[in-house]
């Protein structure tokens, strides 16, 4: 069997260096560990098992992993979900164009519904089709390919083989985070940050993506829930300075733990309700 290998030029893929460490740590495990992945790079999306292969000596739970996931597939456009019979993969492209494995073992694995043998080693355009929703026929339709640099490997410097459809909507949890980033910017009235450089991206998920995702997750990916949440946040620290989401997770996850200390003392008091209508309690 074949040891998988993770080319020098990751460290300086500018996808990869978004990533938060956890984030980091989980994709390495994601390409390298041959329990986790087959030899075409797909793997089950289950964050459940991701933490028992990535993070099994460490005290994170399940929930972190999964918003670490959900980082991966937001920032690195080489890595993608897909789903068959309900249930969720990932697909690292590009993996067999630097894993260098001859002999393949046989898998139980679906493989993606657009997957054929000449895309193993393709690129498919970002955000065209990252969503665990796009049906095999829709993502046979919107799916181009091209070759370029990516989070497995360090890429070629050809040009695009097919140009990309327009990009697909997006679906899920990365819409309901986004839903909330217009929420907040709607409320604030601050500036999107800039995503122009790596430092720029790096900054944004930090400040932005990564406390919004944990908002989306205390809230258990309720949008109305996550947009309460913010909007108490935002009134009880009315009068201080708010320059990102990062300014008020801490108050957030406070307002979430006092709901849920309430809630164990009586579901029917409506002044420890967290939903649409608390905004205004």
């Amino acid at each position: 069997m074949a040891r998988r290998i993770l080319d020098t030029s990751f460290w300086d893929d500018t996808d990869v260096s978004t990533l938060t460490y956890p984030e980091r740590l989980l994709l390495i495990c994601m390409i390298t560990d041959e329990a986790l992945s087959n030899d075409h790079g797909w793997l089950p999306a289950h964050p459940a098992l991701l933490k028992k292969h990535a993070f099994g000596y460490d005290t994170c739970t399940v929930s972190e992993v999964e918003a670490w996931r959900d980082g991966i597939l937001e920032k690195c456009k080489n890595v993608k979900l897909y789903s068959v019979n309900g249930q969720d993969y990932i697909c690292l492209l590009g993996f067999s164009k630097w894993q260098k494995i001859r002999y393949k073992r046989n898998t139980n694995l679906p493989p993606p519904p657009w997957w054929t043998d000449e895309a193993a080693d393709a690129v498919v355009p970002e955000d065209s089709c990252n969503s665990a929703e796009t049906s095999s026929k829709d993502a046979q339709d919107s799916c181009s390919y091209s070759v370029g640099k990516g989070s497995v490997g360090k890429g070629s410097d050809g040009k695009d083989t097919a140009s990309a459809s327009p990009p697909r909507p997006s679906s899920g949890k990365n819409a309901i985070r986004k839903a909330l980033e217009e929420h907040f910017i709607g409320t604030t009235k601050l500036p999107r940050p800039l995503t122009e450089t790596a430092k720029q991206k790096k900054a944004a998920g930090e400040r932005w993506w990564n406390p919004l995702r944990e908002i989306a997750t205390l809230s258990d990916w309720d949008l109305e829930v996550a947009k309460a949440l913010i909007d108490r946040a935002l009134e009880r620290l009315a009068g201080l300075t708010i320059s990102a989401p990062q300014s008020i997770l801490n108050t957030v996850i406070a307002i979430h733990a006092e709901h849920k200390r309430g809630e164990s003392q009586s579901r029917d008091d409506p002044t420890i309700s967290i939903g649409p209508d608390a905004r205004a309690k």
